[in-house]
């Protein structure tokens, strides 16, 4: 896609059909001026907005690369799965959609795509992750951010509608996390499913010719912030996203996390998945559309599932739980992973 300037992209969609109208309607019901809330669109857009920098993805493609590195003892990357996601790419945006697990999984996934010649994705990120300096390294690097409730903010909701709906109709790829947030146990977590919403009612209202779903399993030998879960599991409050927390984080340079696993479902194209169901999204009612966004989240988090690699530190772990006693022998470990792989 044609990258524009920040300024170019707000005023395309403040002055478009899609929101200008509704700027003048919400004035009229609010009794406030119109230049007022084309205002707060404006200061709304600022808010989520990504300042996508091709210059600053290459640098910081570095930068991933020396902390991949440092941690990691590589990357298992399903090269077949990424060629069929790459062929895909031609028929219209991708919507890449991996599990998540630590803030690795957006470092990493970016880092894949643009050194297979694929151009890095606009990632939905929550607004914690907006605070300097990160933040503005974060934006230039394509991430855009969101509030976690959209409750009561109709005004917000419907400005952050239209720039994912910009976003679509400029052949941006996107991605984003249908669980929310990290997983603290592993286990995939129910699908949420608001983003995915706004999605469909983009490909609805015309911003691209075909939206192509990419469910992505990405796991970790060791997860970085198992220390932080643990304690959260355990009752313990979760400490904000702060400039303190990237401080501390260079303690886990010195030492190793194993590997990386990336694998890759088939991708799910919507004007395909439609006509397998003999219908079109324009004529369907909501309720029905309500029903496909539903299927379509489990379906993902289903497919997300079957990519799943079984690590060995994790069957180990496994089996260790699983065993009664706080004292155990070498073979009774042994038996009862030979019971998990069988």
């Amino acid at each position: 896609p044609i990258v524009k300037s920040n300024e170019e992209l707000k005023e395309s969609i403040l002055t478009g059909d899609r929101i200008r109208p509704f700027i003048k309607k919400h004035a009229a019901s609010r009794q406030e001026p119109v230049h007022k809330i084309r205002k707060k669109a404006d200061e709304y857009l600022d808010e989520i907005a990504a300042r996508y920098s091709p210059g600053m993805i290459h640098l910081m493609s570095y930068g991933v690369g020396w902390i991949i590195n440092s941690m990691f003892d590589g990357a298992v990357i399903d090269k077949a799965g990424l060629a069929r996601v790459k062929a895909m790419s031609r028929k219209g945006p991708l919507i890449l959609i991996p599990c998540h697990k630590s803030h690795i999984d957006y470092l990493i996934l970016s880092y894949v795509l643009y050194h297979n010649n694929m151009p890095c994705p606009h990632i939905a990120a929550g607004k914690n992750l907006s605070f300097w300096p990160l933040g503005p390294i974060f934006r230039a690097g394509g991430a855009f951010f969101l509030r976690r409730t959209f409750r009561g903010a109709v005004l917000y909701s419907r400005v952050f509608s239209a720039y994912v709906h910009k976003l679509l109709e400029e052949g941006f790829n996107i991605e984003l996390f249908i669980e929310g947030g990290r997983s603290r146990t592993g286990k995939l977590l129910m699908p949420k499913l608001g983003l995915i919403s706004i999605l469909l009612d983009a490909y609805r209202n015309g911003a691209c010719d075909d939206m192509i779903f990419v469910p992505v399993y990405i796991g970790y030998d060791r997860i970085i912030e198992e220390h932080a879960y643990v304690h959260e599991v355990e009752g313990g409050k979760k400490e904000d996203e702060n400039l303190s927390q990237v401080i501390r984080a260079r303690r886990f340079l010195k030492k190793r996390y194993g590997k990386i696993y990336i694998n890759f479902h088939d991708p799910i194209s919507t004007s395909e998945l439609l006509a397998e169901n003999g219908t079109q999204l324009d004529s369907m009612p909501q309720k029905e559309i309500n029903a496909l966004c539903r299927n379509l989240g489990w379906r993902i988090i289903n497919a997300i599932d079957r990519q799943t690699v079984i690590t060995s530190p994790g069957l180990v772990a496994a089996a260790i739980l699983n065993i009664p006693r706080a004292r155990f022998t070498r073979e009774e470990l042994m038996e009862t992973v030979q019971t998990y792989l069988t």
